[in-house]
């Protein structure tokens, strides 16, 4: 064991050691993904209540054997209608969602063109699979159409991956171009719409205009829904063909009904939304506004607001500031973004006010 202690210790020198903080109930939340603040909605959380009331909590079992219910069938009816796919299904996790679907439709003979900054769970489905990956510069369309060019026709299929909305730097992929190239190129598409789903018109994500040219949409409920667990739009015949291969949801103990009921409750509820939706893309113009007036290196163009540093000693300095002051604005450092590019996220929410998004920029500044 005495290399797992080596290798701590020089995180722990490097500044890159990490653990779980607990939640800070007095501070600012700006490390929140529960953009529509859904997690705490009054009409939702006693459906929650009434659901273990009447189905106890565990599933108790996987959806092959005692896990499964009708309210499944309710949920993916309403997720395939979110999605504009002819059918979904649900796993417990956007992780789990797209580690099962990539090893499950990909082997050896396949490839994968994946954008630099796809989320971990993706290049590792990837990994598990065993396709060949190449990855393209991050919204580099040009770069990808060179790729699919130079490798596409050695393979047998060719899968396009990319996210709606990238949660480290903010910004959306052109869903136009990608499609183009999905049809140049004789590719299936596969979007993860995490941190997009739920902000767009009726809460669809940002893939729903061109829902008809991708083949596979992952829309996470732990983002924007307030919950927790992920659907899969997608066709009918990969709908079977997960369940029968996808080792994730094959042997994974289904979600609790109350979980479920949830979940139907939010997809029945984001319609109604449209004041909340318009508050988070308010605050967001607000906020960006705000730090344009900063001389601070800020990406995106969503509510997703990283503040970069060339240096990580910056960053945790500025992430320790505004805990001084109140605000929780964790540092993002490596692995999870490069060593010269460590930021401050913030997720700017729909509950978030003038005058808390004031009170940051005003520690933020110089």
């Amino acid at each position: 064991m005495s290399s797992f202690d080596d290798q701590l210790s020089e995180l722990k020198a490097n500044s890159l050691f990490r653990d779980c903080p607990l939640l800070d109930e007095s501070g600012i939340q700006f490390s929140s993904n529960d953009y529509l603040g859904l997690s705490k909605h009054p009409q939702l959380l006693d459906t929650v209540k009434n659901a273990i009331t009447k189905f106890g909590f565990g599933s108790t079992g996987s959806r092959l054997l005692s896990g499964n219910h009708g309210l499944f069938a309710e949920l993916e009816k309403k997720c395939a209608r979110l999605l504009g796919k002819p059918s979904a299904l649900f796993f417990n996790s956007g992780y789990q969602a797209n580690i099962g679907v990539i090893s499950a439709l990909l082997n050896k003979a396949d490839v994968v063109f994946a954008d630099k900054f796809c989320h971990s769970s993706i290049i590792n489905g990837i990994s598990l699979s065993k396709a060949k990956l190449f990855r393209y510069k991050h919204l580099d369309y040009s770069h990808l159409d060179q790729l699919l060019t130079t490798h596409r026709k050695q393979f047998k299929n060719a899968l396009i991956i990319s996210e709606g909305l990238f949660s480290m730097d903010g910004d959306f992929s052109d869903m136009k171009v990608l499609c183009q190239l999905k049809q140049k190129h004789k590719s299936f598409l596969m979007m993860d719409d995490a941190h997009s789903i739920g902000l767009f018109e009726q809460g669809r994500g940002s893939s729903f205009d061109y829902a008809e040219s991708v083949d596979l949409i992952i829309a996470p409920f732990g983002k924007a829904l307030g919950s927790y667990g992920a659907a899969v739009g997608c066709s009918e015949e990969i709908r079977s063909y997960l369940i029968n291969k996808a080792a994730s949801f094959i042997y994974s103990t289904a979600l609790p009904l109350p979980v479920i009921q949830f979940n139907i409750a939010c997809l029945d509820l984001l319609p109604s939304l449209d004041k909340e939706r318009e508050m988070l893309w308010s605050n967001t113009e607000f906020f960006r506004n705000m730090l344009a007036t900063l001389s601070l290196k800020v990406l995106g163009e969503s509510n997703i607001v990283p503040i970069c540093f060339e240096r990580l000693e910056d960053t945790l300095n500025c992430s320790n500031k505004l805990e001084a002051a109140g605000t929780v604005a964790l540092p993002i450092r490596p692995p999870t973004v490069h060593p010269s590019n460590t930021r401050v996220r913030f997720s700017v929410c729909s509950w978030h006010t003038k005058s808390q998004l004031e009170a940051v920029c005003d520690v933020l500044r110089p």
